[in-house]
């Protein structure tokens, strides 16, 4: 028989209000407590993850197509792609392709109140 699970047996099932008993108990009652509360959390990040990705997809759309900029860092714009045809036929044969929309994007520094702030 295994030694320290026969010991174990023992101080987790005698009857008598032991320092022992105490302990297992409070060790178990921790582990549990412990384990809901990273169930918990888990489910809120999961949720959180799941609405910020829905926002950004709602804000950018699930497929971008843009110019391939391998040295993107030095350039603060993207460089403008020109309409083809072709694509636009192939991505609106596509199953689940609602809306095809053309957009642009322009650097620009705001200030207000003193305050500088800078977007992309």
């Amino acid at each position: 028989m295994n030694f320290p699970a026969y010991i174990a047996q023992k101080l987790a099932a005698n009857q008598k209000q032991t320092f022992s008993r105490f302990i297992i108990r409070l060790s178990v009652g921790a582990t549990a407590v412990g384990v809901a509360a990273m169930i918990i959390t888990v489910c809120f990040v999961n949720g959180f993850q799941q609405t910020v990705a829905q926002k950004v997809f709602n804000f950018w759309g699930h497929i971008r197509v843009q110019h391939f900029e391998p040295d993107k860092s030095l350039m603060a714009e993207e460089l403008p792609i020109s309409r083809n045809r072709q694509i636009e036929t192939l991505l609106s044969q596509q199953e689940g392709v609602v809306i095809q929309q053309a957009f642009a994007t322009k650097s620009a520094v705001l200030s207000h109140k003193k305050i500088l702030r800078g977007f992309c």
